[in-house]
């Protein structure tokens, strides 16, 4: 982008959850640069029944919302958003959640819950990402 001679962009959307983690270089140069990421599918994509299963059941998301009286997706958010600096876009079907998603800037997670959490989920991505040339 910037060899080219085209504006840096403000915002970048990629799949962050505690399944998929970010790249790390991607975020040193986000936060370097002051891009802003916006994280899709933080839950594990709805495309994944099977994944957020397993995100919502790992024993340190349980164990952390149980501890904090939050919900396992309201812990999922959190470390996104801590983890990564990140905004999450989660989906919502009713009002409830969107109040419960609203919530999750109520309470932070320690170094130890993200690095638990980090430790404790399954690796895998939703939506895999892929390099030129790496496509199946």
């Amino acid at each position: 982008i910037e060899a080219a001679g085209l504006q840096r962009p403000r915002y970048n959307q990629i799949e962050a959850s505690a399944a998929c983690a970010m790249d790390e270089e991607l975020h040193s140069y986000h936060a370097a640069h002051g891009i802003h990421t916006l994280a899709y599918s933080p839950l594990g994509g709805s495309y994944t029944p099977k994944l957020r299963e397993q995100l919502r059941t790992a024993g340190a998301v349980s164990s952390v919302a149980a501890r904090l009286g939050r919900s396992p997706e309201q812990v999922l958010l959190r470390y996104v958003v801590q983890r990564y600096d990140a905004v999450v876009l989660p989906g919502a079907s009713s009002v409830k959640h969107m109040v419960a998603n609203l919530d999750l800037f109520r309470f932070e997670l320690s170094k130890e819950d993200v690095e638990a959490i980090s430790t404790s989920t399954p690796r895998e991505c939703a939506y895999p990402m892929y390099q030129p040339g790496q496509i199946p």
